[in-house]
Formats: C-alpha cells, structure tokens, sequence
C-alpha cells in the first residue's frame, strides 16, 4: 500500500486520521502528517474535525423523524457544491524527470508551473515517482524538494566518458585550435627577439581570453555529459517502455 500516493488513500478512505492513514500506507505517522500537511498547502486535501479529506467533502448527516408537522411549504435551498479542479493536460513521470536533471532539486509548484498543469497532478505523480525509487524527496527549508537519488548523481559523476560519446570532441579539432592559435612574441620571427608594442600586447591578450573562453565552454559541456549521462539513458528507456 506504501506504492499509492496520499491523495489515493484519503479518495479509498473518504475521511481519517492521520494515524490511520500511515497505517493504510504502512508508513510512519511523521511522515504521513508530513506528506498531509503538503497537500493541504497545495489545497488538494483539507482537515476538519480531527479527520483529513479531500477539499469539499462532508460527511453524510443522519435524518431523525420528530412529530413536529412539516411547513405547508418548505423552502429548499440547494447545497452549494464546490467544483474539484479539473485539467485535460497531464505530464509524465519521464517529463518532471528530465526537469529535475536539467533544473536540480525542485518543488511540486515550479515543476507545475513549468509543465502547465495542476499541482495535484504534478504531486501524484512525484509521489508515484519516490515509491519506484526514480526520485528522493527532500526537506530544504521547511518545505518537500524532488531531485535525483544521490547514489545516481554519484555514479554519473564518476564513470568516465569515452570519445564516442562526445562527439564534439572526436577529431579534437575544438581543443587543438585554440590551443595551436595561442599568440606567440617572435611568430614569424623564430630567430629574432621581438618586444611587442603596447596595442599588439592587448590584441594578443583578447586573443588569449576568447581562446580560454572556448576551452572553458568545452569543459563545462564534459561535465554536463558526465552528469546527466545515466539520466538520459534512463529517459531513453522510460520512453520505449511508455
């Protein structure tokens, strides 16, 4: 029962505590009020009267027959429903995935709001995610962050990347220019000691500094590859599967 999402319990139970619900669960009770609370917030579910429930929900009242006659004409007031929050529009496990491995750690609101759809959704479906153990969550100042496991960080960070897979870098046209383009003193000159005017010395130095630039850009797309390696094939085959 510890795979369903809080939301699937309080539609099963109608209304319960929150012992109750950790129970159905079969999770500890912190941890439900914890997940409850969340919710709340989020106005997808509500507590009234010692019990958690999904927003509009009452409990049927008992009818007692008196012998007090009815009126001659009793005014009937209809009961005022409130409309659940309803959205066609869905998102997937792999799409908040693919999110959180671009963006990091984040919560259900951004990952709503970036997608376009309701944060009930959004919830249910990190919640489903956490049970499989594609998604952790995490508690950052107060409030429930997403992300990936770290053992999963770790091991994409650790694995090397051969040259196949990068293939920017194969011919190594892209590191071996900047760095047989650097400036040089005597170029032209090998024999002679030349001493470069002031103008020459600042051309070569912005020359110097686009080329380190590149190699720095080059660095940072090494290390995105290495990080979100394992993540991609994980999207890839969430992707055949679905």
């Amino acid at each position: 029962m510890a795979s369903n999402s809080v939301l699937d319990v309080l539609k099963a139970m109608k209304k319960a505590s929150a012992r109750e619900i950790a129970a159905r669960m079969e999770i500890d009770l912190t941890d439900a009020i914890a997940m409850l609370n969340e919710q709340k917030e989020l106005g997808a579910a509500e507590l009234r009267d010692g019990g958690w429930s999904l927003p509009g929900y009452r409990e049927p009242k008992t009818l007692s027959i008196t012998a007090k006659p009815l009126p001659a004409a009793p005014v009937l007031h209809p009961e005022k429903v409130v409309p659940e929050e309803k959205t066609d529009k869905t998102v997937k496990t792999a799409a908040l995935i693919s999110t959180i491995a671009v963006h990091g750690e984040q919560s259900v609101e951004f990952l709503a709001q970036k997608h376009g759809v309701a944060v009930t959704g959004v919830a249910s479906e990190l919640e489903r995610a956490v049970a499989q153990g594609v998604l952790q969550r995490n508690i950052r100042e107060g409030r429930f962050r997403y992300g990936l496991p770290a053992e999963r960080l770790l091991e994409s960070s650790q694995e090397p990347v051969t040259g196949a897979e990068v293939p920017a870098c194969e011919s190594g046209g892209i590191i071996t220019q900047p760095v047989e383009g650097s400036p040089s003193f005597n170029e032209g000159r090998p024999d002679d000691l030349i001493i470069p005017s002031p103008v020459e010395v600042a051309r070569m130095i912005r020359k110097a500094k686009q080329h380190l630039r590149e190699l720095e850009h080059i660095r940072a797309l090494s290390m995105a590859v290495r990080k979100y390696r394992k993540t991609l094939y994980r999207l890839t085959d969430l992707k055949r599967e679905g």
